[in-house]
């Protein structure tokens, strides 16, 4: 997924809902993390742990749960723009360790 552009040494802030392959939540314990990281740093997840949730009956399409995602791009030294910074976000479930990556990226601008 392409996040567009962000200035190097500034940060990217997004939301994702991750839902299970039925869009409900997945299971508690579920983990959320920024893995393989380049030309970029992960600065925080939030929740990192996904808490108990029930899906609501009665209630159409995705109710799994929001996290906050911050990343900040890293160009290399001195600034190159056009410089493409890479992160996956990997949800880990509890049960059986089952690990999905999801690709980002997004385009450095010098400042």
């Amino acid at each position: 997924t392409d996040l567009g552009s962000v200035k190097s040494g500034e940060v990217k802030d997004f939301v994702l809902q991750i839902n299970d392959s039925n869009g409900n939540p997945m299971p508690s314990g579920t983990t959320v993390d920024v893995t393989g990281v380049a030309n970029a740093s992960a600065v925080e997840v939030t929740p990192k742990t996904v808490q108990n949730m029930f899906p609501q009956s009665g209630v159409a399409g995705a109710q799994g749960s929001s996290h906050r995602v911050q990343v900040k791009g890293v160009a290399t030294e001195p600034c190159v723009a056009g410089t493409v910074a890479s992160f996956n976000v990997s949800i880990t479930s509890p049960i059986l360790k089952f690990v999905s990556a999801y690709p980002f990226r997004m385009t450095l601008t010098c400042p």
